[in-house]
C-alpha cells in the first residue's frame, strides 16, 4: 500500500488506535517524580510513558521523510496537503496527541524551508492548518487547546506532552515535604497533581 492510496480519514483512524493503546497503558504512578525522564533500564516505572513519547517522534519524524522523499515540489505538495487532512480527521476524532505530532512535523526547518512547495497549498488546506496551530498553539500556555479538551465529549486522547509539562513544573516548583520539617507531606503539592 503506498501512503497517497490511503483515505486521509482512515489513518487518521488506526493513528488513533495506536495511541489509545499506549496510551491506556499509562498508569498514574508513571506520571509521578519525572519517572519518564529517568535513565532507562529494564523494568522502568515510566515504560508506557516513554512508549507513547516514542511513537509521537516516530510520526515527527515519518512525516517529513515522506515528503522530503519526493523531489518535485508538486508531489511534495501533494504530501503536504495529505498531511494535513491527517492531522485535521485527527483532531475531529479528538486525538490530539497525532495532531500535534504531525503539526510539530510541518515546523521542522527542512519543511518549513519548501516555500515553492508551501506556495503550492491550497487556500483550504491553508486555513485548515491555521486553525489546528491555533488550536494547539502553545501561546497562553496552551490556554486554547486546555478550554476545548475540558469540552469534548470523549472519547479523547489528550497531547501527553503538556501534561508531562505542567507535571515537571510542579515537581520541580514544590517541595514533597513541607519547610519546617522534612516528615511532613506537603498535601498542597499533590492537591496540583491530582492524580
Amino acid at each position: 500500500i503506498k501512503l497517497l492510496e490511503l483515505d486521509p480519514l482512515e489513518l487518521a483512524r488506526q493513528m488513533t488506535m495506536m495511541d489509545f493503546k499506549l496510551y491506556n497503558r499509562i498508569k498514574p504512578v508513571e506520571c509521578l517524580d519525572k519517572n519518564w525522564g529517568k535513565p532507562e533500564q529494564e523494568g522502568h516505572i515510566a515504560a508506557n510513558v516513554r512508549a507513547s513519547i516514542e511513537h509521537s517522534n516516530q510520526v515527527t519524524a515519518w512525516v517529513p521523510a515522506s515528503i522530503l522523499s519526493k523531489e518535485e515540489a508538486k508531489k511534495r505538495a501533494t504530501l503536504l496537503k495529505f498531511w494535513i487532512g491527517v492531522a485535521d480527521r485527527s483532531r475531529q476524532l479528538n486525538n490530539f496527541n497525532t495532531c500535534m505530532a504531525i503539526l510539530s512535523a510541518f515546523d521542522n526547518g527542512s519543511i518549513g524551508r519548501l516555500r515553492r512547495t508551501w506556495e503550492l497549498i491550497s487556500g483550504r488546506s491553508t486555513q485548515i492548518l491555521a486553525s489546528i496551530r491555533r488550536l494547539m498553539g502553545s501561546n497562553r500556555n496552551f490556554s486554547e487547546y486546555r478550554e476545548i479538551i475540558h469540552r469534548v465529549n470523549p472519547p479523547c486522547i489528550p497531547f501527553l506532552g503538556i501534561y508531562l509539562q505542567d507535571l515537571t513544573f510542579i515537581e520541580d516548583g514544590n517541595s514533597n515535604f513541607l519547610k519546617k520539617s522534612n516528615r511532613l507531606i506537603s498535601f498542597a503539592k499533590l492537591s496540583l497533581i491530582h492524580i
